[in-house]
Protein backbone atom coordinates (compact mmCIF):
# COMPACT_ATOMS: atom_id res chain seq x y z
CA UNK A 1 0.00 0.00 0.00
CA UNK A 2 3.13 2.39 0.67
CA UNK A 3 4.04 2.07 -3.12
CA UNK A 4 0.72 3.02 -4.08
CA UNK A 5 -0.54 5.82 -1.85
CA UNK A 6 -3.80 4.53 -0.95
CA UNK A 7 -5.19 4.22 2.22
CA UNK A 8 -7.03 1.42 4.34
CA UNK A 9 -9.80 3.30 4.02
CA UNK A 10 -9.68 3.60 0.07
CA UNK A 11 -9.09 0.08 -0.07
CA UNK A 12 -12.32 -0.43 2.14
CA UNK A 13 -14.46 1.74 0.36
CA UNK A 14 -13.13 -0.14 -2.98
CA UNK A 15 -12.78 -3.21 -2.33
CA UNK A 16 -15.91 -4.36 -4.56
CA UNK A 17 -15.09 -1.80 -7.49
CA UNK A 18 -14.41 -3.58 -10.87
CA UNK A 19 -12.43 -0.31 -11.85
CA UNK A 20 -10.13 -0.52 -8.67
CA UNK A 21 -9.62 -4.49 -8.66
CA UNK A 22 -8.72 -4.56 -11.91
CA UNK A 23 -6.16 -1.70 -11.19
CA UNK A 24 -4.81 -4.01 -8.13
CA UNK A 25 -4.06 -6.62 -10.27
CA UNK A 26 -2.37 -4.35 -13.13
CA UNK A 27 -0.21 -3.63 -10.17
CA UNK A 28 0.46 -7.37 -9.18
CA UNK A 29 0.53 -8.45 -12.48
CA UNK A 30 4.21 -6.08 -13.10
CA UNK A 31 6.39 -8.67 -11.73
CA UNK A 32 5.92 -12.06 -12.49
CA UNK A 33 7.37 -12.94 -8.84
CA UNK A 34 4.33 -10.77 -7.66
CA UNK A 35 1.84 -12.94 -9.39
CA UNK A 36 3.66 -15.87 -8.06
CA UNK A 37 3.48 -14.57 -4.62
CA UNK A 38 -0.24 -13.48 -4.64
CA UNK A 39 -1.37 -16.97 -6.48
CA UNK A 40 0.66 -18.64 -3.84
CA UNK A 41 -1.59 -16.23 -0.91
CA UNK A 42 -4.98 -17.45 -2.28
CA UNK A 43 -4.39 -20.82 -3.74
CA UNK A 44 -4.71 -20.22 -7.21
CA UNK A 45 -3.22 -20.66 -10.26
CA UNK A 46 -0.70 -17.99 -11.53
CA UNK A 47 -2.75 -17.93 -14.96
CA UNK A 48 -6.22 -17.34 -13.26
CA UNK A 49 -4.63 -14.16 -12.21
CA UNK A 50 -4.86 -13.10 -15.81
CA UNK A 51 -8.16 -14.62 -16.04
CA UNK A 52 -9.35 -13.01 -13.34
CA UNK A 53 -8.10 -9.58 -14.59
CA UNK A 54 -9.87 -10.15 -18.50
CA UNK A 55 -12.85 -10.60 -16.65
CA UNK A 56 -12.68 -7.37 -15.03
CA UNK A 57 -11.65 -5.84 -18.43
CA UNK A 58 -10.60 -2.20 -18.93
CA UNK A 59 -7.91 -1.06 -17.49
CA UNK A 60 -3.48 -1.42 -18.83
CA UNK A 61 -3.26 -3.53 -21.29
CA UNK A 62 -0.11 -2.92 -22.59
CA UNK A 63 1.48 -5.82 -20.85
CA UNK A 64 -1.40 -8.26 -22.80
CA UNK A 65 0.06 -7.40 -26.08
Amino acid sequence: MNNTGARIDDLRAQAAEPEFLAQVLDFVMLQDEWVLEFAAAVSIAPEQVLTARVILGGGDMRHWT
